[in-house]
């Protein structure tokens, strides 16, 4: 039995494994995209007030999907997401076109 996933998870690449007779998955390995890219791969904003703790409505601003949220969390290295980021904090985050071509 294959896990159905969406198109943007981000466990879309990593094996599943069995566990207690269930499938889940294995260890994330993250891809090439949340790792360190070169400036001109990278959109750099200033958080504001209507964005601060809303990782899913940068994603929708910037790849037109909330369900790319992830990608803006792990490029960051956020812990414990709940309130991040927060307003005036300055984050960068992979370009639309980085992610297209990556995932």
């Amino acid at each position: 039995m294959a896990l159905e996933l969406n198109s943007w998870s981000r466990f879309r690449a990593t094996e599943s494994v069995l566990y207690d007779g269930k499938e889940t998955f294995g260890r994330w390995n993250p891809p090439a995209v949340v790792q360190e890219l070169p400036p001109q791969e990278l959109i750099t904003i200033r958080v504001d007030n209507s964005l601060e703790g809303r990782p899913d409505m940068i994603a929708l601003a910037a790849y037109g999907t909330t369900q790319l949220d992830w990608v803006i969390i792990a490029y960051n290295k956020a812990r414990g997401v709940l309130n991040w980021p927060r307003a005036g904090q300055i984050i960068s985050f992979p370009s639309q076109r980085t992610v297209a071509v990556e995932l």
